[in-house]
């Protein structure tokens, strides 16, 4: 055989070798990057979840301060939740304003 037959040879193996790579590798290189993909979703929703504001707790109610939707006061011994702006509307006389979220226990003071 001659150089160039040899070469031919070498290359045809080359290209056999690739090819054959290629098939084994493609499978894994596709769930490699399945599952990057699902990292990436993942690391989205925790980042998402981590920088979701907490409810804010503004304390006792207070007729005198203004709540905005989404805080949360205690009221009666019971926790409150403000579904809407208010001001001066007691939660437990204003269930379009306020939801109970956690009812007074037994040994709760009126």
């Amino acid at each position: 055989m001659t150089r160039e037959d040899w070469a031919d040879v070498a290359k045809e193996i080359a290209d056999a070798t690739r090819e054959y790579v290629a098939l084994q590798v493609g499978p894994l290189q596709r769930q490699v990057d399945e599952w990057k993909e699902a990292r990436a979703i993942d690391r989205e929703r925790i980042k998402s979840l981590e920088t979701r504001p907490a409810v804010p707790y503004r304390g006792v109610w207070d007729a005198t301060v203004d709540y905005m939707k989404g805080d949360s006061a205690t009221f009666g011994g019971s926790m409150w939740h403000a579904n809407r702006e208010s001001r001066g509307r007691r939660p437990s006389e204003a269930p379009d304003a306020w939801t109970l979220c956690v009812k007074r226990g037994s040994d709760a003071s009126r």
